[in-house]
């Protein structure tokens, strides 16, 4: 955000929530607002796993108590656990045999196998964790692959993993 002005942020912001058909929502962004809070100390603004502490104690007489304590409240959420489990399952284990090998001495292929198994048949609760092996070895690669399009290569600084 330093390199980049806070106007063409927003438009891109803007322009791929449109483009996405996703309903994104920028609130309380006045320069003011941002500067008084960039000095606020940090236990104002996290305190005990609570977010927007200060957000909050200011809103108490004016937000209803339920929505000021909920804790649920998500941005955008993808669905890998139906990915994995119903709609892609192919695309998971493909992406994360690709990690696998590219990083043997980090990943156990008996181990990551035994664990996409368990979570495919639902016998394990569902974690990020297949998500997280197949976006390393995207990184590890430099590829993205799928069975839905060719692959494409992604930038590549050329360092040794």
């Amino acid at each position: 955000m330093l390199e980049m002005s806070l106007p063409l942020l927003l438009r891109y912001e803007d322009r791929n929530s449109m483009a996405w058909s996703v309903e994104s929502r920028v609130p309380f962004l006045d320069y003011r607002l941002v500067e008084f809070l960039a000095g606020v100390p940090d236990a104002l603004k996290l305190y005990r796993g609570v977010t927007k502490v200060l957000l909050r104690d200011a809103m108490q007489s004016v937000v209803p108590d339920e929505i000021l304590a909920r804790g649920d409240k998500m941005g955008f959420v993808t669905p890998e656990e139906s990915w994995l489990r119903q709609t892609a399952t192919p695309w998971f284990r493909s992406g994360v045999d690709v990690a696998v090998e590219a990083a043997p001495n980090l990943l156990r292929a008996d181990r990551v196998a035994a664990m996409m198994d368990a979570m495919i048949a639902g016998s394990i609760p569902f974690t990020f964790e297949p998500w997280r092996i197949l976006c390393l070895g995207r990184w590890l690669t430099g590829t993205a692959t799928s069975s839905a399009r060719p692959a494409t290569t992604l930038v590549a600084t050329g360092a040794p993993c």
